[in-house]
């Protein structure tokens, strides 16, 4: 198949294949087809972005970078290989390890070094404030992001909308909301889903959240596995910037058990915030065994991360804390 027509078919139609049976839990097979990709693709030792953001997901950062740096090597001497000319380097692959490991810092040297292109990518800047969970850092990416998007102007304020959401800003969310809602495009081109995201979003930031949970139900049964993550990540945001700690608790440990390759780039680098929020209303519930679980997996995702990151900061005082506590079921023999 290398060098003809067919090969790139050929090689994709071999990566879904590896992806489902990484998702299956057969990875040496998995690792096998994805060899066999890389070979066609001209790329010997880097098994490509999609086993990146499994690695990233199975909290294996340390794995994906070191493939990815070492896949850099093959794009300085293209002429060897004519498979790459007018191909780039995986930054993608290296910028995911990097962001789900929290270090910011080396993202954005990793994008103002490139040849040619010294300017860190709105959509790069969008994540960071997501990955931190920062609705201030949030609101000026967004805007520069709108000015570049090639999406329509509706999908970008909608997106936005849920990003400000899973921030817990409910003012900026509610704006864009409303915002997509006053235009055309709320009726003609949003599917159902959307604009029952949409409706929920405005229940919550008027505090309804029985209205907001109502909602979301016909998103949490979608056929898509994205959408319904999707969907109770939102549910468990709502509930936990309410204050209601056990409905945070259950929607975002089902978001949490969402399997791969459900949204495989965005979970990995989302996933600390979640894991805080599981440990604070752990620990706020007196599950102390739960809330320790919870914190050390996600320092462990972060064990590399910028150690000035707020959501950083917070996680090393909850394991002091947690540390000095006693548990209930241990003070009461």
């Amino acid at each position: 198949m290398i060098d003809t027509p067919a090969a790139a078919r050929k090689a994709n139609e071999l990566e879904t294949v590896a992806v489902a049976l990484l998702a299956a839990g057969k990875e040496p097979e998995g690792i096998a087809l994805l060899d066999r990709v890389a070979r066609l693709r001209g790329t010997p030792g880097f098994r490509g972005l999609l086993w990146c953001a499994y690695l990233n997901f199975q909290g294996r950062m340390a794995e994906a970078e070191a493939e990815t740096r070492a896949a850099f090597t093959l794009f300085e001497h293209p002429e060897e290989n004519p498979r790459l000319k007018g191909k780039s380097p995986p930054y993608h692959a290296l910028h995911f390890a990097l962001l789900s490991g929290g270090r910011v810092r080396e993202d954005t040297a990793l994008w103002k070094g490139r040849v040619g292109k010294p300017v860190l990518p709105s959509w790069v800047a969008v994540q960071f404030a997501r990955a931190k969970g920062s609705a201030d850092e949030l609101e000026p990416a967004l805007l520069l992001y709108a000015r570049e998007a090639k999406e329509p102007a509706w999908q970008v304020d909608l997106d936005g909308a849920r990003y400000f959401a899973f921030a817990g800003d409910k003012v900026r969310s509610r704006a864009r909301v409303l915002g997509v809602k006053s235009s055309p495009d709320w009726n003609t081109s949003l599917v159902e889903l959307e604009r029952r995201a949409g409706e929920a979003i405005l229940a919550w930031s008027e505090g309804r959240l029985e209205d907001a949970d109502r909602l979301l139900a016909g998103n949490l049964g979608d056929a898509s596995v994205m959408d319904r993550y999707f969907g109770r990540q939102l549910a468990g945001t709502f509930h936990f910037t309410s204050g209601d700690c056990p409905g945070a608790v259950k929607s975002l440990e089902e978001a949490r058990a969402v399997p791969w390759p459900s949204q495989p780039w965005y979970r990995s680098y989302f996933l600390p915030l979640i894991l805080h929020r599981l440990a604070t209303c752990y620990e706020k519930a007196g599950d102390l065994p739960k809330a320790r679980e919870r914190n050390a997996e996600m320092l462990k995702r972060w064990e590399r991360a910028d150690p000035d990151l707020p959501l950083l900061i917070e996680a090393k005082a909850m394991r002091e804390r947690l540390a000095g506590a006693t548990d209930s079921a241990s003070s009461s023999r």
